[in-house]
């Protein structure tokens, strides 16, 4: 057993991270910064990516490069050109990860079809467009990752949101990053629900998806 930067070396690499102006996200992109990716900060409102790019560099090592791209998930148009200006900022991405999510609480029987729409094409369909978006030059180079933040509300799912486990469940199934992943792109989906009961000094242990099965991870926190 040993630490993340045993398991693996990502110096260099560059990452786009979804949604990553607060909460998880910016943790991700955090982590990404200070193992030396190259990295990207996304968000909708310019103004925010740039505060959370301004914040991730306060706290970084030097020569730490973060960048910022801003476009909604959910506008095919809109995210094509979002990643196309990022791989120029940047160079072709390495690392993807699809973490821009909505929540939308309220029984199933009175959902607004909007509210549902909104939840799914955030989640799923924001997922879909990113990754096909960024997966041609990965391909081309036969290398990458693409890391689906998933959830465990999409097999235990709750009274309230059935628009988000429907999301969940469905970005899960990956199949279009099943394809990728065959050139190969590796997909790794990610259940974020289970490093609850994680003590000081104690392993860390991870549940992952890798290609479809469930696989139990236990890393020592830095």
């Amino acid at each position: 057993m040993g630490t993340v930067a045993d398991i693996f070396d990502i110096t260099g690499s560059r990452a786009l991270v979804t949604g990553s102006t607060r909460g998880i996200g910016y943790a991700f992109a955090g982590a990404l910064v200070r193992a030396g990716c190259v990295t990207v900060v996304h968000g909708r409102d310019p103004a925010a990516t740039a505060k959370a790019r301004d914040r991730l560099l306060a706290d970084a090592h030097a020569g730490a490069r973060v960048h910022t791209v801003s476009f909604d998930v959910t506008d095919a148009d809109a995210v094509a050109a979002g990643v196309a200006a990022a791989q120029d900022a940047v160079g072709a991405l390495d690392i993807v990860v699809n973490n821009a999510g909505v929540q939308h609480r309220e029984p199933a029987a009175t959902v607004p079809v909007a509210d549902w729409r909104r939840v799914v094409d955030t989640n799923l369909t924001g997922a879909f467009l990113v990754s096909r978006a960024a997966a041609p030059s990965m391909m081309d180079r036969r290398r990458g990752k693409i890391v689906n933040v998933c959830s465990l509300m999409s097999e235990l799912a709750r009274p309230g949101i059935t628009p988000y486990a429907a999301a969940k469940g469905g970005l899960k199934a990956g199949d279009l990053i099943v394809e990728i992943a065959g050139r190969p792109v590796t997909n790794l989906n990610t259940y974020m629900a289970v490093m609850s009961q994680q003590q000081p000094g104690q392993p860390l242990n991870l549940t992952v998806m890798r290609e479809g099965k469930k696989v139990q991870l236990k890393v020592m926190p830095q």
